[in-house]
């Protein structure tokens, strides 16, 4: 049996919980029969939507980044790693053998609720504007409103 954790989701009603999918409930309880287990229940995370992911990759790099002199040459993916870096990191000074080095350690966009990447998304605007005097524009302000993801009626 593989030690990846199984997340089941569902919803709590009464006191009672209701799995999106009993199935898979059903199977692991399979795999898990004779043996101890742990069960951790929290609130469900509010993943990135995808107009955040839209608005950051198409309307702030795409649409702003790699047209601006100062990107020139650079990836997307440069340009996103450069804001990851200046903004997500955390640096730590340690003396290791009598030498003093320096760890960096990134946090991944992918690990941030929906709030922390709007403030991410709000401090790379910031950053544009104040090292780099590039405005950038509201999402819906981007042609034809394409960096929105559109609600079917």
């Amino acid at each position: 049996m593989s030690n990846v954790p199984i997340i089941l989701r569902g919803k709590v009603v009464k006191g009672v919980r209701h799995y999106n999918n009993p199935r898979l409930v059903e199977l692991q309880l399979e795999k898990l029969e004779g043996k101890e287990f742990e069960e951790v229940l929290q609130k469900k995370r509010e993943g990135i939507s995808g107009d955040q992911y839209a608005y950051y990759f198409g309307g702030i790099i795409a649409g702003t980044c790699m047209k601006a002199e100062i990107f020139a040459g650079w990836t997307k993916d440069e340009i996103d790693q450069y804001f990851c870096t200046e903004l997500l990191s955390l640096s730590k000074v340690r003396v290791v053998g009598g030498k003093v080095k320096q760890i960096v350690n990134v946090q991944q966009k992918s690990d941030l609720s929906m709030a922390e990447f709007a403030e991410f998304v709000d401090n790379v605007i910031k950053l544009l504007a104040m090292e780099h005097q590039i405005a950038v524009l509201p999402p819906e302000d981007y042609k034809l409103g394409r960096y929105k993801t559109k609600v079917q009626t």
